[in-house]
């Protein structure tokens, strides 16, 4: 039973019609009243109206076909659509140009004829999904064109479409030659600007935010003890590079690359200490310069260098140790018990006497400093001194007893070499013997 607005149309049609039949008949002598032939005159005219709007849907849809026709095969974009068997149904001008070869060849043809080896295996695995799921996907694959010539495109596939009453696959296809030509350009920018770095000690290092994505130069791989694949990408996984940081480091390096990301230092230099594939320690410094942020003034790209600074913080902790040890030393020397301690040169000169103890005052140790040995010495004294003290620029020890200041003080003397063994100095211990009197001596 035809529906109400079925009904509703077709009452609009014979009222139209009725009234052009009043129009028609207007001049016209009036016939004789017949039923039928005003429903034939009416329904004459009713198939007029239907044929005339036939007449125009018929125009309406060559238009639109001609429209079409423009609009597919003249895209600057290549289209294409493949049948549930990949077989190439359909093809704009520009996707036969693309694939350069003329468009009546291309019916019926596979597209994975199009196809590398190893980029057919890859569409191998996406046609069934776009056919299954009827998803829609945009991914870049490379051709190759009737002529053998390789096609950087870019593919975008929705597997929604039927036609005929069977599922197809449409897909358009983009040139992005140039695209690939800029990239590898700057790709090979970059690795020229690497091996330029690689002659340096430092390592390089650019870290791409989004997708943790990081390219790391040849010594950086190296100085890190990670496998050199040349100049490559690496995801950065953060569990990897936290545990080869050292547990006392860890909290500083956090906190550095937090304040970087969040735009608070965008250049930072930190220190700290790393574990290679040898599960060796060694001291890196890391440097770091925000090159690109967004616009919440987070970072998304940072990049740096990192150097082995290993030997340097060897060299400043021998340098602190060798100070405290010298610093110990002096206080030893300074505070020596019951007397001094002297350094004396070949011509029995003191050069340094320092101490705390009783041997004389701060102004006779003054005295002695620079002074001949047998000049400050009692006269019955001095050969017996000056023999000591020849012997131990000799290399050999000695001790001897004398007076300073009014009090007998023990000298004991003995060489100090250089690390090839050659005397270069003398030392002596000077400290106070109470209630000895010097040996040899009658005057105390």
């Amino acid at each position: 039973m035809p529906n109400r607005s079925s009904r509703e149309a077709r009452q609009l049609l014979r009222d139209e019609a009725s009234r052009r039949l009043r129009e028609r008949s207007a001049d016209q002598p009036a016939p004789p009243p017949s039923n039928v032939l005003h429903e034939l005159q009416v329904h004459q005219i009713e198939l007029e109206m239907q044929n005339e709007e036939l007449r125009r849907a018929q125009v309406a849809l060559e238009e639109a076909r001609d429209l079409y026709s423009e609009v597919f095969h003249f895209a600057p974009v290549g289209y294409l659509i493949l049948s549930e068997t990949g077989l190439i149904q359909d093809a704009n001008l520009h996707g036969a140009s693309l694939l350069g070869m003329e468009r009546t060849r291309l019916l019926g043809r596979p597209f994975v004829t199009f196809l590398g080896r190893e980029e057919r295996d890859r569409w191998n695995l996406i046609f069934p999904t776009l056919l299954q799921r009827g998803e829609w996907l945009s991914f870049r694959l490379t051709l190759r064109r009737d002529d053998g010539a390789a096609l950087h495109a870019r593919l975008a596939c929705e597997g929604q479409g039927v036609r005929g009453g069977k599922p197809v696959v449409r897909v358009v296809v983009t040139d992005i030659g140039e695209q690939v030509r800029v990239e590898q350009a700057l790709q090979d920018r970059d690795d020229r600007l690497i091996e330029v770095l690689d002659e340096f000690q430092d390592g390089y290092w650019d870290w791409f935010v989004e997708g943790s994505r990081t390219v790391i130069s040849r010594q950086l791989r190296r100085m890190l003890g990670l496998p050199d694949e040349g100049l490559a990408s690496r995801q950065s996984h953060e569990a990897t590079w936290k545990s080869r940081i050292h547990p006392e480091d860890l909290p500083l390096a956090e906190a550095t690359w937090s304040d970087a990301l969040d735009g608070r230092r965008p250049d930072f230099e930190v220190d700290l200490r790393w574990r290679d594939t040898s599960a060796t320690w060694k001291w890196v410094r890391a440097k770091g310069r925000v090159a690109t942020m967004d616009g919440r003034g987070r970072a998304v790209r940072i990049k740096g260098t990192v150097s082995d600074v290993t030997e340097l913080k060897q060299l400043q902790e021998s340098h602190r140790r060798l100070e405290a040890r010298e610093a110990m030393q002096r206080a030893m020397v300074r505070n020596f018990p019951g007397g001094a301690i002297g350094l004396f040169d070949h011509d029995l000169r003191f050069v340094l006497v320092e101490g705390s103890g009783e041997v004389g005052t701060s102004q006779d140790r003054q005295t002695l400093a620079g002074g001949l040995v047998f000049e400050l010495y009692p006269p019955d004294h001095r050969e017996r001194i000056t023999v000591a003290m020849r012997a131990a620029l000799a290399g050999k020890m000695a001790e001897v007893e004398t007076t300073i200041a009014g009090q007998v003080v023990g000298i004991r003397a003995g060489p100090v070499t250089d690390p090839d063994g050659r005397v270069v100095m003398g030392v002596a211990t000077l400290q106070v013997l109470n209630g000895r009197q010097p040996s040899g001596s009658g005057d105390g």
